[in-house]
């Protein structure tokens, strides 16, 4: 018999019956439990587009996909926000099934030509 309370599983469906054994007066009785059927479920695939660079002063779009709900290290809770500056995104995606992944990304600023 294997111990699930610890194992890892896979995404999917799983359903497992617990079987006990009591032993009385040397007797043998075996009592199998009702079945109990689960699915574990993917965490979502989250991507965060816009652009890597622009220049100082400027600002751009960064856009999170993957999942129903978004929660940004910068508190907002939209799919897409502004960026200015080069401090890290971290954005928290949950799912309609209430799993959640993360993603980052960093704008890089260049300094302006100089004319």
């Amino acid at each position: 018999n294997r111990d699930f309370t610890t194992e890892v599983l896979n995404t999917g469906t799983h359903a497992f019956v617990r079987i006990y054994t009591v032993t009385v007066d040397n007797k043998e009785c075996i009592y199998n439990s009702n079945e109990v059927s689960f699915r574990v479920n993917p965490e979502p695939v989250v991507t965060i587009t816009g652009q890597n660079e622009i220049c100082d002063g400027k600002e751009t779009e960064f856009v999170a996909s993957g999942g129903e709900t978004y929660k940004w290290s910068s508190l907002e809770e939209t799919a897409s926000i502004f960026v200015r500056d080069n401090i890290e995104r971290i954005v928290t995606v949950t799912d309609a099934n209430g799993c959640s992944a993360t993603a980052s990304k960093t704008l890089t600023i260049l300094d302006n030509p100089v004319v």
